[in-house]
């Protein structure tokens, strides 16, 4: 079966994270149920004036008696306020807003579980959806290695990275200039076996977190709990170059 593509909408698109946005009004709106409500946060935003918003209207959701009230302006505002919750790590990636009286919503989400990403759509009526698929081995498109052991045999397969500049070698005897806001990411040699591959940009402003500093300081709690590492089971996932992990 042919799907029917529509202008305007790039199909090619994928985000750094479906659950870490890099933009600070992003990282507000990701779970933020209702329509209006999200319009208001981005105008607040923009106006410079999101200290003055109501905390209530800045939940990811409200309960009966708030609906109610925001109803009583206007049936739109029941648009997305009566999608059901999240559930556990789930995180919505995608959302359709009908431009119907009561502004009804379809969310599309995904978790992360050990068989991969889930996904999941859902409205405000309980409907059925048929997904061509519930599940996927990608993450954000990227082909994912998985593997299983103690955490001490799972720290051995996490790879290190350095920040190296943003630059493009010499061509043809015209020299190159650096980009001075940007510096690239590359994953290194995993104990000294393969090459080294550079996996994305990011500014020069942000810190870089190596995947290995997250495990050893969960190790160092398991430790303080008094539980030996080599007790500990992990299912280890990374996508091919490591770009993203999850333990």
């Amino acid at each position: 079966m042919k799907t029917k593509q529509y202008q305007g909408i790039d199909y090619q698109f994928r985000p750094s994270s479906y659950s870490e946005p890099q933009d600070p009004l992003e990282t507000i709106l990701l779970n933020v149920k209702g329509t209006n409500r999200r319009k208001m946060i981005r105008d607040y935003w923009k106006a410079g004036k999101i200290d003055e918003l109501n905390e209530t209207l800045l939940q990811d959701s409200i309960d009966g008696g708030q609906r109610h009230s925001l109803e009583m302006i206007h049936p739109s505002f029941m648009g997305g306020e009566y999608l059901p919750d999240l559930e556990g790590s789930e995180t919505e990636i995608a959302r359709i807003e009908l431009e119907s009286t009561t502004s009804d919503v379809i969310s599309i989400r995904t978790a992360l579980d050990p068989a991969g990403f889930r996904y999941r759509i859902v409205d405000e009526y309980d409907s059925e959806f048929e997904q061509p698929f519930e599940t996927s081995e990608q993450w954000l498109g990227i082909p994912v290695h998985e593997s299983s052991g103690t955490v001490l045999e799972a720290a051995e397969r996490i790879p290190q990275y350095s920040r190296e500049p943003f630059a493009l070698s010499d061509s043809n005897g015209h020299p190159a200039k650096q980009n001075p806001y940007f510096e690239t990411i590359v994953r290194q040699p995993l104990n000294g076996n393969g090459a080294r591959v550079p996996i994305g940009i990011f500014s020069k402003t942000y810190s870089l977190l190596q995947h290995r500093t997250v495990l050893d300081r969960a190790l160092a709690a398991i430790k303080s709990a008094g539980v030996g590492p080599d007790e500990i089971y992990a299912e280890l996932r990374l996508t091919e170059h490591g770009e993203r992990m999850a333990l």
